[in-house]
């Protein structure tokens, strides 16, 4: 990820969203409470994960772990399915077995 977003950068960023209630505020705060200033207008800090979500390298393995479970889960239902489709098949072969003879 890259380097955080310094303090000023973000709050040149975030005054030019902010209503005039919070301009004074916006003027004075650092760190995590200018995060929230900006969050209220939709304005984040650039490298900075947001809350909840995971570093990219994370997010990587997971997405490996999603993919894998996925196709275990699609083969499942593939077997799942031939196997039905085999029965009934087969149960089709006997009703019409038994309604010829």
């Amino acid at each position: 990820m890259s380097q955080p977003e310094s303090d000023q950068d973000f709050r040149a960023r975030v005054l030019r969203a902010v209503s005039e209630d919070d301009r004074s505020s916006a003027l004075i705060a650092v760190g995590a409470a200018l995060d929230r200033i900006g969050r209220r207008y939709d304005r984040f800090r650039y490298g900075v994960p947001l809350c909840g979500e995971p570093e990219p390298r994370e997010a990587a393995v997971q997405a490996e772990i999603n993919i894998s479970l996925d196709a275990r889960y699609a083969g499942a239902v593939i077997r799942h399915a031939d196997a039905s489709n085999a029965a009934f098949r087969a149960s089709l072969k006997r009703m019409h077995s038994g309604s010829v003879a």
